[in-house]
Formats: C-alpha cells, sequence, structure tokens
C-alpha cells in the first residue's frame, strides 16, 4: 500500500501505511544513549520523521516504478519476534530491470505498518 500511495503522490495514505513511533524507538535506541524509554523524545523524534516524510513526499521524492510489477514477500522475523518482519519487496519494471526494497514491517493495533528501509 505504500509504495502504491507513493505512485500516485497520495501523502495522507502514504502516512497511514508507516509508524513512526516505532522507527523513532528503534533510532533512539541505537544511540550512544539509548532515548528509547523516554516517551517525551520518542514522539518527538516520531513527529520530526513524520514531517521529514512528507517533506520528501511532497517533494516528489519515493515515486514507485511506473508500471513496474510488485511482488512482496516476508522474509523472516525479527529477533524471534511475531509482531515485527523484514519484507523483501521488488518491482520488475516493463524493461525487465528489477528494483529490491528491503523494509522492516510492524504489526500495531491499525494493522501492518511500515517502520524503515533495511540496510544488509
Amino acid at each position: 500500500a505504500l509504495a502504491d500511495a507513493c505512485a500516485v503522490g497520495d501523502v495522507e495514505a502514504a502516512v497511514k501505511c508507516k509508524d513512526f513511533r516505532i522507527e523513532a524507538e528503534l533510532m533512539l535506541k541505537n544511540l550512544e544513549t539509548d532515548f528509547s524509554g523516554d516517551s517525551e523524545i520518542v514522539a518527538e523524534t516520531a513527529e520530526v520523521l513524520e514531517l521529514a516524510f512528507r517533506k520528501e513526499l511532497e517533494g516528489g521524492g519515493f515515486a514507485g516504478p511506473a508500471g513496474a510489477v510488485k511482488t512482496v514477500r516476508m522474509k523472516y522475523p525479527v529477533k524471534g519476534r511475531d509482531d515485527r518482519f523484514r519484507v523483501t519487496e521488488r518491482f520488475v519494471q516493463r524493461d525487465g530491470t528489477m528494483i529490491i526494497n528491503k523494509l522492516l514491517a510492524a504489526k500495531t493495533p491499525d494493522g501492518w505498518k511500515v517502520i524503515t528501509l533495511v540496510e544488509d
């Protein structure tokens, strides 16, 4: 749904596909000093992440490949959790070239949400 929303420029639909709070917690947990337990800092960081995402989308970023065929598959759970998975998303373009995105997704009370791109 995120790629589809980005491809048509629907900023609100794209924002609904992400969970910026979890992204903020993960980001803050990886700092030298772990701030992931501070709810105020998590909330402020999530707000900044959302604003940056909106700005990037409004500037034309993250457009999906036009006319590409998309396949998505769950790859594996993260650290044995049943609520977080690494997902591999593949786009095969009309000319046969392939784009591969690796994402972290989380099951939330509002359904599955994209958290962030994952580096190998």
